[in-house]
């Protein structure tokens, strides 16, 4: 099975090449991009605990809360961060949800010319 960042471009391949509105098109590829660097954070999250992070750094605070983005990394992402995604996320998943039915239906009223288009 192929990662979720290299699905998510073969999708985006994928999706200019099925013959679909201009529009229709734009609006999933859109998305797709917005969703492919955050990816990232869901990678973090999966694969990495949360953490207490002590540091001994003089520019940074001396414990975080977090997940550190490798296990030598002096970068974390902090909650407030990692809220920001969330929203993000949440947001393109809706766009999405909107974008996958404008293309059911587009194919549908090819299928079923009674159906009214978009």
């Amino acid at each position: 099975m192929l990662p979720l960042t290299r699905r998510v471009r073969l999708l985006l391949e994928l999706v200019t090449i099925q013959g679909h509105t201009e529009e229709n098109v734009a609006s999933l590829s859109t998305l797709l991009r917005i969703l492919l660097p955050l990816l990232t954070y869901r990678n973090l999250i999966a694969h990495n605990p949360v953490s207490l992070v002590i540091m001994g750094v003089d520019d940074v605070p001396p414990i975080r809360e977090g997940i550190p983005k490798s296990p030598t990394s002096q970068h974390v992402v902090t909650f407030d961060e990692l809220s920001d995604v969330l929203h993000k996320i949440s947001a393109v998943k809706e766009g999405l949800y909107d974008a996958i039915l404008r293309f059911w239906l587009e194919k549908l009223s090819v299928h079923f010319p009674q159906l009214p288009k978009q």
